[in-house]
């Protein structure tokens, strides 16, 4: 999926329209845009916009967690940045910082660019910031495996936008919120917390602390898009742990 949506070749209206004239090359969710890559995360349909803030929120959370929290510089600039929905450059969101570290990370993020940082694609002057807040004592994780986690989880809040778009089409989910199925999606909410911790990376468990809000009296949309969330990171983990087992097997075919 990753490298598919790097490389604007995954399987949008836009590209499918090109094989097939017959398809509509507009979004599902706004039905203005041609849907790209590009516009997958960027889409400004209401629903689609509320879920990315809600991924948004649990990038916030996931920072102020991970390895005992981020340097609340970086958290700022971060947040600032990825809620701008490629409204602002880096540069905009540091602007009055004179510190020359934060100023050459947010000159080279610029040339990287917004979309690239939502695929996980970060500057390494990110590393050097975190890892100085590590020997500082503000945190047990590494700025290497920090900045390696923030990509997951950057990724991952681009793939949400992937689910719910593939959701609208095809997952029951969607369908279940349309008919206000609600005690289906409270059975399946209540799978993945009988499931707990197991399938969840690190980064991802605080996602099992998360407070979720009485169905009855919600319209399901939070509770909906928090069970999106766990999917995700449950099939990231999967995967992670399947290539670490490949990795694995190929060290000891080489040396045995």
């Amino acid at each position: 999926w990753a490298c598919k949506q790097v490389h604007d070749i995954a399987g949008t209206n836009w590209r499918l329209h090109k094989c097939d004239q017959n398809h509509s090359p507009l979004c599902p969710s706004c039905l203005d845009e041609r849907e790209t890559c590009a516009h997958v995360i960027m889409c400004e349909e209401e629903n689609r916009v509320k879920c990315f803030h809600m991924s948004a929120d649990y990038l916030q959370t996931w920072l102020q967690s991970v390895g005992m929290g981020t340097c609340d510089v970086l958290e700022e600039y971060i947040m600032r940045f990825v809620r701008s929905r490629n409204g602002k450059r880096f540069v905009e969101c540091v602007a009055g910082d004179q510190d020359p570290i934060v100023n050459k990370l947010a000159r080279s993020q610029d040339q990287i660019g917004w979309r690239r940082f939502m695929e996980g694609m970060i500057s390494k002057e990110f590393c050097e910031i975190q890892e100085t807040h590590r020997r500082l004592g503000g945190s047990y994780l590494s700025g290497a495996k920090w900045a390696q986690s923030l990509s997951i989880k950057l990724m991952e809040m681009t793939h949400s936008q992937w689910l719910v778009r593939n959701f609208l089409i095809h997952d029951k989910i969607s369908g279940m919120l349309a008919l206000e199925r609600k005690e289906e999606l409270q059975i399946a909410i209540e799978e993945q917390q009988e499931m707990g911790l197991e399938g969840l990376g690190e980064e991802d468990k605080y996602l099992m602390e998360i407070n979720l809000d009485d169905l009855e009296t919600t319209s399901g949309e939070h509770q909906a898009y928090w069970l999106l969330s766990v999917k995700a990171a449950r099939d990231a983990f999967l995967i992670r742990r399947q290539r670490a087992q490949a990795a694995l097997r190929r060290s000891q075919h080489n040396h045995g």
